[in-house]
């Protein structure tokens, strides 16, 4: 409740506090991996080492001015959001759908191909679709 009471109260501060978490967050989790590099208990020891350095200092820059690491956040995700939507729209222009399994004349379609093409059969149907029998 008190927490309610914060975020009611001053939401740029508690938007800061939550980035500074983040960023002590990623200052922990980076030196704990280069830790587990260093150790050569880890199969990737290069890998392990190079992302905790980057966690390290990413940390570290949001710990020393998180206002800028928020505006560059929010401008990162705007940007993904655009570019989102419009693969979206894209994909959906250029995808077209399927068209469903048909048998060859004058073979009776298997049991499988039925069931895909038509589903499975309900009962108590009012109306008959195209797959019903004649």
């Amino acid at each position: 409740m008190l927490l309610g009471f914060l975020v009611l109260w001053s939401l740029l501060q508690t938007v800061v506090i939550i980035a500074l978490v983040v960023g002590a967050w990623w200052v922990i989790r980076g030196v704990l991996d280069i830790v587990e590099g260093a150790s050569g208990a880890a199969v990737d020891r290069g890998l392990n080492i190079a992302l905790g350095v980057i966690s390290v200092v990413a940390g570290a820059i949001v710990l020393l001015q998180p206002q800028l690491s928020l505006k560059v956040f929010a401008i990162v995700l705007g940007v993904w959001m655009v570019l989102y939507g419009v693969i979206l729209v894209i994909s959906s222009i250029l995808l077209k759908p399927q068209p469903k399994p048909v048998a060859a004349p004058g073979k009776l379609p298997s049991a499988r191909d039925a069931i895909l093409t038509c589903g499975l059969p309900r009962r108590n149907r009012l109306r008959r679709s195209s797959c019903d029998a004649a």
